[in-house]
């Protein structure tokens, strides 16, 4: 999700991100670019910046957090049926202007059956497919519970609809992908949250250990270097292990130390060095809270218990 405020008036922003656009794996690798925001102009300027390096842009219809709130745009802004003109003008000049498809990604409208209107709607307008992420944007927890699938199925099953839909929410592990794709009918899947998580979801193998995943991707920053800032590194590597390992009683002394990391090498020791001597002490705790526990010896009262969850 890029801002086009920053793509048209920040430079290090632009080549930044025009940067992170050039290193594809493979030239048959497709890549979007999301651009969120309310005025077409703008995005259209922007958009203009980087079409050459992408192979598509989304407008940003469904974003629920509060600095889409704060900036107007997003769902708390452009989901709204008054807003509606807003965004059938916002897609037609994005799609009269670039060069690239241009797709939208919405989540539920409230009430739940205006979403397939707005949806043909954004069809009419130029959006050559929509994603729906099947939730409204006043749900409490945003990213947890399950998202309504059934409203994806029904968007693909209306017969106004053309354009392909793909389904977004409820994936947490690789089965999920097909169960997703054959309840609802729709042409693709995205995943969000859980790629943050597990970056290896499709390989479809054993879920790696949180630290492997850290330093592989510690060397893939390396390997581009100027791509990343160090904040996004570690944030990225407290979501590598946060997905596995936030009730571990050493997860927060983790999160300190990663946050107190001034480069590369110094998170490089703290997977390394720091966190895996944090797990055998808390492997020996366990252990002997074990054997205390036989020994008829209530340790949980006292704290000394450490309970984990199953790896």
């Amino acid at each position: 999700m890029l801002s086009p405020e920053r793509l048209i008036h920040d430079q290090e922003y632009l080549e930044s991100h025009r940067r992170d656009l050039q290193y594809r794996v493979e030239e048959s690798v497709s890549t979007v670019v999301q651009l969120c925001g309310n005025n077409a102009e703008e995005i259209v300027e922007a958009g203009r910046k980087i079409q050459d390096l992408c192979d598509a842009i989304d407008l940003n219809l469904g974003c629920p957090q509060e600095v889409a709130r704060d900036e107007h745009f997003g769902a708390y802004y452009l989901l709204g049926q008054k807003d509606w003109p807003i965004v059938e003008n916002i897609v037609s000049c994005m799609a009269q202007s670039f060069m690239v498809p241009v797709s939208t990604k919405i989540r539920l409208c409230q009430p739940s059956t205006k979403t397939v209107e707005f949806a043909e709607r954004l069809q009419a307008s130029g959006s050559s497919w929509i994603t729906l992420h099947a939730r409204t944007v006043s749900s409490r927890r945003r990213r947890q519970g399950a998202a309504d699938l059934s409203e994806v199925k029904k968007l693909k099953e209306s017969e106004r609809l053309t354009i392909p839909v793909v389904s977004n929410g409820n994936v947490r592990v690789f089965d999920d992908l097909a169960k997703n794709l054959d309840y609802t009918g729709a042409d693709g899947l995205m995943v969000g949250e859980t790629l943050l998580g597990n970056p290896c979801l499709f390989s479809n193998d054993a879920l790696p250990d949180p630290v492997d995943i850290s330093l592989e991707y510690l060397d893939i920053c390396r390997l581009y270097p100027g791509v990343a800032t160090l904040k996004t590194i570690q944030t990225h590597i407290r979501h590598f292990i946060d997905f596995q390992c936030t009730r571990r009683p050493w997860f927060k002394k983790l999160r300190v130390a990663l946050n107190a990391c001034t480069d590369l090498d110094d998170i490089e020791h703290l997977l390394r060095v720091k966190v895996p001597r944090w797990r055998d002490m808390t492997m020996k705790s366990a252990e002997e809270g074990s054997e205390d526990e036989r020994d008829g010896i209530d340790l949980e009262d006292s704290g000394v218990l450490w309970h984990l969850p199953p790896n």
